[in-house]
């Protein structure tokens, strides 16, 4: 399972993506974790679709 730092960022994140309309998806373990017995987890997995005017949001 993620710890709190690793929760964190992702919050982070996908408020940025959330602010910017920014289409994303969480995947991999993470995101498993909420379907099944959680598991130790080392990465946050984000699948974001981008455009040229999107990019400088991350800057």
């Amino acid at each position: 399972m993620a710890d709190a730092e690793e929760l964190a960022v992702l919050k982070e994140v996908t408020r940025r993506l959330n602010r910017a309309k920014i289409p994303y998806m969480v995947t991999g373990s993470i995101a498993a974790n909420f379907y099944t017995v959680p598991r130790m987890i080392r990465d946050i997995d984000i699948v974001v679709e981008l455009s040229e005017r999107d990019i400088g949001c991350f800057s």
